[in-house]
């Protein structure tokens, strides 16, 4: 059955994917960066953006899944890959033939991979000092420490931790000092290893402390934060989420428009039916919320959204009409319509927006 792509198309800016990592890299002393690329690289296309921020001097790169740094070093990316969600004892093997580095979160895991293991692996250890997902815990670095010294196969090349709310300088400074306490009693047992990463987007940016030998920026690599309250002027929003008007037609006051009628209209009105919906990413709870821009003026979301299309009320606009260019997130001229905003309104964050782009959503790249 042929491939059906959608009418609506993300738009990918390079340039400004090399601009965003760039004023990361001159924040920065001698810190690695690790790129982080999971979900598609936040939904922009994984190849693409590795490949990208490889040449930029990316030193290396995070991934979700063992899947996704196959699909990296498929696309004759060499870097480093570290796989954050750790790794079964039966699927070792893959990340020793595809040279990806496991994370490891207990200490069952890391016996029995070294049981498994010919001979040694690297490998970096998961710090819970706060999130409570996944990490080896305060009551568990005795026996930890006594594991790695008698496992001779594990090679531990990366300490790492994860903060849970990095716009809270409160809660990262304890996630800080708990993390420097695990630092202590390693180095108390042996030297430290060249890799120690906590720092996220925001922590990279503003909290140098956090930074220790290597970085891990993800959001602000494609322009946005986590909450739209923390920003860098210098950087941009690599993508644009655009498709066409699709029809346009004059509706009386008093009309209900869409499933379940949640829209009545007021007065006489344009309406034009746009070719985007849920099936392309955008949050049903836009519904009568949303805006879009269409001719560089701004135009409310009426009615409920549809998986393959959604109505806006174009009253306002001058001479819409069918296949006028509608961009629900990006610029039109002057005027800018925002992820965040798009977040707000569907009370979710941005990361989510980015995410849910399915991949018959053709992604262009300028």
């Amino acid at each position: 059955m042929p491939f059906q792509q959608r009418s609506a198309q993300l738009i990918i800016n390079l340039s400004r994917l090399r601009n965003n990592f760039n004023v990361l890299k001159n924040k920065l002393k001698n810190e690695r960066i690790l790129a982080t690329v999971k979900a598609d690289a936040y939904g922009h296309g994984i190849i693409p953006i590795a490949r990208t921020l490889a040449q930029s001097g990316c030193n290396c790169f995070g991934v979700a899944s063992f899947g996704e740094g196959i699909t990296l070093r498929h696309a004759g990316i060499r870097k480093p890959i570290v796989v954050f969600i750790p790794p079964l004892p039966n699927e070792i093997k893959l990340f020793r033939f595809y040279n990806l580095t496991p994370t490891i979160t207990d200490i069952n895991t890391l016996t029995l991979i070294n049981k498994k293991l010919r001979r040694p692996m690297k490998m970096h250890l998961n710090i819970d000092t706060g999130m409570g997902r996944l990490g080896f815990r305060p009551e568990d670095y005795s026996v930890l420490f006594d594991t790695i010294r008698t496992q001779k196969k594990i090679v531990i090349e990366g300490l790492y931790t994860h903060f849970y709310h990095s716009t809270n300088k409160r809660s990262v400074q304890q996630q800080l000092n708990r993390f420097n306490t695990f630092l202590h009693a390693w180095e108390v047992q042996r030297p430290l290893p060249s890799l120690i990463h906590a720092a996220n987007s925001v922590a990279s940016l503003y909290t140098p402390a956090s930074r220790f030998t290597m970085v891990r920026p993800g959001i602000m690599l494609y322009g946005l934060s986590p909450d739209n309250k923390i920003t860098d002027p210098s950087m941009q929003c690599i993508s644009s989420l655009r498709t066409k008007i699709v029809s346009v037609r004059t509706i009386p006051a008093g009309t209900s428009l869409s499933y379940l009628a949640r829209y009545t209209t007021k007065r006489k009105s344009i309406i034009a039916t746009v070719a985007a919906g849920y099936g392309d990413g955008i949050p049903r709870a836009l519904t009568n919320k949303g805006r879009v821009l269409v001719k560089k003026t701004f135009a409310k979301m009426v009615g409920t959204i549809c998986m393959d299309q959604l109505l806006i009320d174009a009253t306002a606009i001058a001479r819409v009409q069918p296949g006028d260019e509608v961009v629900l997130w990006g610029h039109q001229g002057n005027k800018e319509l925002s992820v965040h905003e798009h977040a707000a309104h569907a009370d979710t964050i941005t990361y989510e927006i980015l995410c849910r782009i399915p991949r018959q959503v053709k992604r262009i790249y300028v």
